[in-house]
């Protein structure tokens, strides 16, 4: 496996567990909310997930983020590739907390 893919599964991996223990903390739900939650993938920068309304949503929101934090992003270069976490492919019901995202990564 290569260096970049054990890379961004490991940033998703904290990106989730960061989530879960905020939800937990807060006592908000008893399970990972995947509503409007898509993985985001900006090959040779960035792995993470976004909560949007649609896909365009989701680009907008990662290329705002990018382009005011990031000096290495370039939104002509940088392409943003988007998957939606769905419950139909992604998330286990009788795992509440394990959401799979490996397409994209």
């Amino acid at each position: 496996m290569s260096r970049m893919k054990l890379f961004s599964m490991h940033m998703i991996t904290l990106c989730l567990q960061k989530m879960i223990s905020s939800v937990v903390r807060k006592g908000v739900l008893n399970i990972l909310d995947i509503t409007n939650l898509y993985a985001y993938r900006i090959e040779e920068l960035a792995v993470g997930i976004v909560k949007a309304e649609s896909y365009e949503d989701a680009r907008e929101k990662v290329k705002a983020a990018y382009l005011k934090h990031n000096d290495c992003f370039d939104s002509e270069r940088d392409f943003i590739e988007l998957k939606e976490i769905a419950e139909n492919d992604s998330w286990f019901s009788d795992n509440p907390d394990v959401v799979e995202v490996d397409e994209l990564v």
